[in-house]
Formats: C-alpha cells, structure tokens, sequence
C-alpha cells in the first residue's frame, strides 16, 4: 500500500493541506498518516512536568484533534494514521517518511519573507532538502500546490 505522510500544525494551512492529501490519496488509493509534531520542551520545563504530560496522552488535545480529522477521512472511505511525536519537527517528519515508506509528503508553507527564511530556516525547506520522497508544498492560503520535489 502507499503511504502519504501529511504533517499537520493545527493551524490556518492544515484544510488545505489535509484537503491536497485527500485528493493524492483518494488518486494513488493510498493510507494517509496525519502527524502532528511538538518540539520537546526546554530542560527547565520538563523537569516541572508530570511524566504524563511530557509523554503525552492519549486523550491530550493534541490527539484528540488528531483523530477528529483522521475520523473525518475514515468517514469518507480513507484509510488514515493520525499520530503525534515530539521533537524537532523538521527531523521528525523525514524520519517519519523513512519509516513508513511514504511516497509523498504533503505539507503546508506559511510564506515567510525570503529574510526570514534565510535567518531563520524553515521547517518546509529543510524536508524539501532531505526528504526521501517527493514532497508537495500547500500554499497557507489555497489548495494550488506552489511546488513539488521529486527525487
């Protein structure tokens, strides 16, 4: 089965984003895994945490908005993964399409400035640079892929 791994930010870009993987996966017939990725907390706040909270629940909002949209998609007849990690998203998501043999990463851009991006990074460039599989870029204010990387 092919695998397309949608990372997903709860925020004004994840219907779009979530919108464009629907329609690859419903073309390739293929599993969506939705993940959502949280940096870890810094060492200070881990140490005021309960290990509960810092691992995460399964009943946490995170999961929980998770499986409202991986519901969504089971309702229409897809199959879907949601699931959460934590750690530096960037890395997360190429692991996580290593790991699943995705064929595509469908993510959001928030269309930072070129500064910003320059100082800065972005999460979207850096999958782009090393992810294993073609990677579609959702613009945050539409469905139009602005761009995809194959290798």
């Amino acid at each position: 089965m092919k695998n397309i791994l949608v990372p997903i930010d709860f925020s004004n870009a994840t219907p779009s984003v979530i919108k464009a993987g629907r329609v690859l996966a419903r073309e390739h017939h293929a599993r969506i895994v939705l993940i959502s990725v949280a940096p870890l907390p810094a060492l200070a706040e881990v140490a005021s945490m309960a290990a509960e909270d810092f691992v995460g629940s399964a009943e946490g909002p995170v999961a929980a908005k998770l499986a409202h949209y991986g519901d969504k998609l089971n309702a229409e007849g897809l199959e879907t993964q949601p699931f959460e990690r934590y750690g530096p998203p960037a890395e997360c998501i190429v692991e996580e399409a290593r790991r699943i043999s995705a064929d595509y990463i469908v993510m959001g851009s928030h269309g930072h400035t070129a500064l910003y991006e320059a100082l800065v990074g972005s999460i979207t460039g850096w999958v782009l640079k090393h992810a294993p599989c073609p990677v579609v870029v959702v613009p945050v204010l539409g469905f139009s892929p602005a761009f995809t990387s194959g290798r």
